[in-house]
C-alpha cells in the first residue's frame, strides 16, 4: 500500500473543512487590518534561505541540487522570502502583508508538528516604532479569538535585554545557543534548560544567567515599555513580560513576542528582524511580525469543532419520478448560496439519510410525489429528528 512520506499527511473530511475555515477567517482579519495578501515561490536558493538561520536550523533545511546543479532549497517559513523580495524591490513603506500557505522542516514528527506545516503570517516593514509590534499583536488577538480561541496569553521580551544580560554574566558567541535552549523551556523543562545551558557555558556563568531570568527581576527596556503602552490603547490586556522567551532563531534583533494557549502550548510567536533585509543586500529596513502555526491551533480547535460539514442541505428524492424536482430544488438553493448536496447514487432512502448523518449535514429535504404535487418539500432537522412540509420560498429564507 502506498503511503505519505514522513512528517506530511492528507487533509480531509471534517479536518479539511476546519481548515478552510480558520484560514478563510484569518484572512478576513488580517484584511481588516489593512495587511494585504502575498505569495512567494516553494523554492528558493539554499543561498538565500541560509542567510536567516542558525547553524542548528540548517540541519532541518530541505536543501537539494536543481538539474543545472544549482543549490535549492523549500522554504524554512514565510518571512524569508518577504525579506528576499524586500532587498530586491523599492516598496512604499509601510508595507503591510499576509501569507498563509506551507513550508517544510526536517523535523521530528509529534502531535501538532509535522514536516510539512501551514503557517499564516503577518509583517509589517518600515516602521520603527512598536506602534507596528502592538498592530501585528492586535492583529493577531482578533483574528485568534475569530477562529475561536478565546484563551491565550502574549508574553513579550527584548532580545536586546537578553543580550544585556548575556554581556554582564561575561557570555559572548555562544549566546545564540544559550537562547536556543532557552527557546525549549516547553519542551525540556527548567531543569532540563538549567542542565544544558551549564553544559554550554560553565556552572558559574550560567547559574547567574538563570538568576537573572528566572529570577522576579524588574529589569525591561524603552521599546518593552512602548510596546506595552500601545497594546493597552489597543485594548490588549493579556501582555505580559517573560525573560525567560527567547525565540531560538538568530535573527531576532529587538522585540519578540510568543502566544500560548493552556500550559505554555506556543501556537504563534514572532518579533523584531531589522537586520535581515540589509544581510540579503537590500537598505536596512525596520521590520516585524508574528506567524500562526495553523497546525497546533486546528489541533486545539479539533477538541470543540466549529463545524462538522459545510453541506447545509442534503436533498434526497425518494425515487428516480422526483429526480427532475429534486434537482430544481437544489439549483434554487445553490442560486441563494445555500451550501446544498444531493444523492447522486441509487441507494435507499435509508442509507441516504445515513451517509446525510454522516456527512454532518444539519438538514435533510425529502422529495416525493406528495412534496412534487403541493410544490413543497419535507425537511429533517437531523438534530431534533423532527420533520415538517415546508414550502420552496420558505426553505430558501432558511
Amino acid at each position: 500500500m502506498p503511503r505519505n512520506v514522513k512528517g506530511t499527511r492528507d487533509i480531509v473530511g471534517q479536518d479539511a473543512i476546519l481548515r478552510k475555515k480558520i484560514v478563510n477567517t484569518l484572512a478576513r482579519v488580517f484584511e481588516k487590518y489593512g495587511f494585504q495578501p502575498f505569495y512567494t515561490p516553494v523554492l528558493e536558493s539554499a543561498e538565500v534561505l541560509r542567510t536567516k538561520v542558525s547553524n542548528e536550523i540548517l540541519g532541518l533545511m530541505y536543501e537539494f541540487k536543481d538539474k543545472a546543479g544549482r543549490s535549492i532549497g523549500l522554504r524554512y517559513d514565510l518571512t524569508i522570502g518577504l525579506a528576499r523580495y524586500a532587498a530586491s524591490t523599492q516598496l512604499s513603506f509601510p508595507f503591510k502583508r499576509y501569507q498563509i500557505e506551507r513550508a517544510w522542516r526536517y523535523e521530528s514528527p509529534q502531535a501538532g508538528r509535522y514536516r510539512e506545516f501551514w503557517q499564516a503570517d503577518i509583517d509589517i516593514l518600515g516602521v520603527e516604532s512598536a506602534k507596528a509590534d502592538a498592530e501585528c499583536l492586535a492583529c493577531i488577538s482578533e483574528a485568534l479569538k475569530a477562529i475561536g480561541l478565546k484563551k491565550f496569553t502574549i508574553r513579550i521580551n527584548s532580545r536586546k535585554l537578553l543580550d544585556e544580560i548575556a554581556e554582564e554574566v561575561g557570555i559572548g558567541k555562544e549566546k545564540i545557543k544559550v537562547y536556543q535552549i532557552l527557546d525549549k523551556l516547553d519542551k525540556i523543562g527548567k531543569k532540563g534548560v538549567e542542565q544544558f545551558i551549564k553544559e554550554a557555558i560553565g556552572k558559574s556563568k550560567a547559574e547567574k544567567f538563570l538568576r537573572a531570568i528566572f529570577g522576579k527581576s524588574k529589569r525591561t527596556t524603552e521599546k518593552i515599555e512602548e510596546l506595552k503602552k500601545y497594546a493597552r490603547m489597543y485594548g490588549i490586556k493579556n501582555v505580559k513580560l517573560d525573560l525567560t522567551l527567547a525565540r531560538g532563531l538568530a535573527y531576532y534583533t529587538g522585540l519578540i513576542f510568543e502566544i500560548e494557549a493552556g500550559t505554555r502550548q506556543s501556537i504563534a510567536g514572532g518579533g523584531r528582524y531589522d537586520d535581515l533585509i540589509e544581510k540579503l543586500g537590500g537598505r536596512k529596513t525596520a521590520a516585524t511580525g508574528i506567524s500562526i502555526g495553523i497546525d497546533r491551533v486546528a489541533e486545539i480547535l479539533k477538541q470543540d469543532r466549529m463545524e462538522k460539514t459545510i453541506t447545509q442541505f442534503y436533498v434526497i428524492p425518494i425515487s428516480k419520478e422526483q429526480e427532475s424536482y429534486s434537482f430544481r430544488v437544489l439549483k434554487q438553493l445553490r442560486d441563494k448560496g445555500i451550501n446544498s448536496d444531493i444523492s447522486l447514487s441509487s441507494r435507499s432512502v435509508g442509507k441516504n439519510v445515513d451517509y446525510a448523518n454522516k456527512l454532518g449535514a444539519p438538514f435533510v429535504v425529502f422529495i416525493g410525489k406528495e412534496e412534487v404535487k403541493s410544490g413543497k418539500v419535507k425537511l429533517r432537522d437531523m438534530k431534533s429528528g423532527k420533520e415538517k412540509l415546508v414550502s420552496l420560498s420558505n426553505l430558501l429564507k432558511s
